[in-house]
C-alpha cells in the first residue's frame, strides 16, 4: 500500500454504467453476481485476493473475487471499506467484540502507523494501525505524555506543568502558586484543572511565545486586586486582578478569570512594538466611547490602552462576545483577529507582506 499514488478521480458504484448487472470501468468490467460484485481485468481475470486501483478509487478482492466492504484484516492491517467498497479515508472506529479501537487512514488509503498530525494534535499509532490509548508511552527511548482521547500533551497545561512543543515537560514553564509572602504553597487538583482549562484556550502560537521568551504564570490567590477605579456613576468599583510584570517576566492573576485580561495585556505589548502596520492604539481611541460601553469598564480608564486590550481580548475569545464585537465595534474586531493570528504555531511572527 506505501507506494501507491492517489489519483484525483472520483469514483462511486453510483457513477458506473450498469446494464443487466454488468457495469464498465476504466480498465475492465464490473459483474454483479448473487454472491456480490466481481471485477474482470483487461486480460479477462477476475481480481482475487488482490488491491486494484479503479478509477481513482482503492478496492480489495478476496480468494473467491467478491469486492469486501466494512472491516477487512489484510496482511496485519485492519482496513474499513464504504458500502460501495471504495477504501475510506480519516478516522474509523472498529468495535468487534472488544474495546473500541481506532484507526486513520490517508488519503493512499494506509494505516497510518506511528506519528500522525491531525487537527494540530498529534497521535501515535501502534505497527498494527491501532491508535494507542495509553497516558504515558515510551517511543524510541523518549517519555512521552498523551490525553484520554489519544492526542498528544504538547505546548499546554496539564493542572500546573507545562508540556513544551516537543510533548516534554518542561519546567520553567509551570505555574507558580504563592501566598504574600512570595512562598510557594500548594493548590487543590479541581482548581489547578480549572487554571490549565483557561491557559489552554489561549492561542497557541503565542502560549508557546511566552513560555520561550522566559516568561512564567504566577498564581496569587491570597492577593485580592491590584489596582481598581470606582465608577463615579454608579459607585462600584471596579478591579485589576492581574499584573503584568516585564522586569520579572511574569504574568501574576488572583482569579483564574483574569487570566485571559492578563494575557491579553502581554499580547497587546508584544503587537505593538512588532506589528506598527496595525496602529491599535489609534482604532481604539477614536472608538473608545464604544470600547467603554461594551467592556464595561470606567472612563477613569481611558487612556489604558493595554488594559482595554487585554479585556477586549478576554472577550473576543468568547464565540458569543465575539459576534456582538465584530457587530458594534468593526475594525477593533478585525485588529483583534489579526493579533491573535500573528504568531505562527513555533510562536514566531507570521511575516505579512
Amino acid at each position: 500500500m506505501k507506494n501507491r499514488q492517489w489519483k484525483t478521480v472520483l469514483f462511486t458504484a453510483g457513477f458506473l454504467a450498469v446494464c443487466e448487472g454488468i457495469a464498465f470501468a476504466a480498465d475492465g468490467t464490473w459483474l454483479d453476481t448473487k454472491s456480490g460484485w466481481q471485477y474482470i481485468k483487461e486480460d479477462g481475470q477476475n481480481a482475487r485476493n488482490s488491491w486494484e486501483d479503479i478509477d481513482g478509487e482503492w478496492y480489495h478482492f478476496d480468494a473467491d473475487g467478491h469486492m469486501q466492504t466494512g472491516w477487512q484484516k489484510v496482511g496485519n492491517l485492519r482496513y474499513y471499506f464504504e458500502a460501495d467498497g471504495t477504501l475510506s479515508e480519516g478516522w474509523q472506529c472498529y468495535t468487534g467484540d472488544g474495546p473500541e479501537q481506532w484507526y486513520f487512514y490517508d488519503k493512499s488509503g494506509n494505516a497510518v502507523i506511528r506519528w500522525l498530525k491531525d487537527n494540530g494534535k498529534w497521535y501515535w499509532f501502534n505497527g498494527n494501525g491501532i491508535l494507542s490509548t495509553e497516558r504515558v508511552k515510551t517511543i524510541d527511548g523518549k517519555k512521552y505524555y498523551f490525553h484520554e482521547d489519544g492526542s498528544l500533551l504538547a505546548n499546554e497545561y496539564s493542572g500546573f506543568k507545562y508540556f513544551d512543543a516537543d510533548g516534554q515537560p518542561y519546567a520553567p514553564g509551570n505555574v507558580r502558586a504563592i501566598n504574600d509572602n512570595e512562598r510557594e504553597i500548594k493548590i487543590e487538583e479541581g482548581l489547578r484543572d480549572e487554571i490549565a482549562e483557561e491557559l489552554n484556550a489561549l492561542p497557541k502560537g503565542w502560549l508557546r511565545n511566552f513560555v520561550d521568551n522566559g516568561w512564567t504564570f504566577v498564581y496569587c490567590p491570597e492577593k485580592e486586586y491590584y489596582s481598581s477605579s470606582r465608577d463615579p456613576e454608579t459607585g462600584e468599583r471596579y478591579y485589576i486582578r492581574y499584573k503584568v510584570d516585564n522586569l520579572a517576566c511574569e504574568l501574576r492573576f488572583t482569579r483564574p478569570e483574569a487570566l485571559k485580561e492578563g494575557f491579553g495585556e502581554y499580547l497587546f505589548r508584544k503587537v505593538k512594538q512588532e506589528m506598527r502596520d496595525l496602529d491599535f492604539t489609534t482604532e481604539m481611541r477614536v472608538r473608545m466611547y464604544e470600547i467603554l460601553e461594551f467592556t464595561e469598564v470606567p472612563d477613569s480608564y481611558n487612556s489604558d490602552y493595554g488594559m482595554l486590550f487585554g479585556v477586549l481580548f478576554s472577550k473576543y475569545l468568547d464565540e458569543d462576545n465575539r459576534a456582538e464585537m465584530e457587530e458594534k465595534l468593526g475594525n477593533v474586531a478585525w485588529y483583534m483577529e489579526r493579533a491573535l493570528q500573528s504568531r505562527g504555531e513555533d510562536g514566531k511572527l507570521i511575516e505579512r507582506k
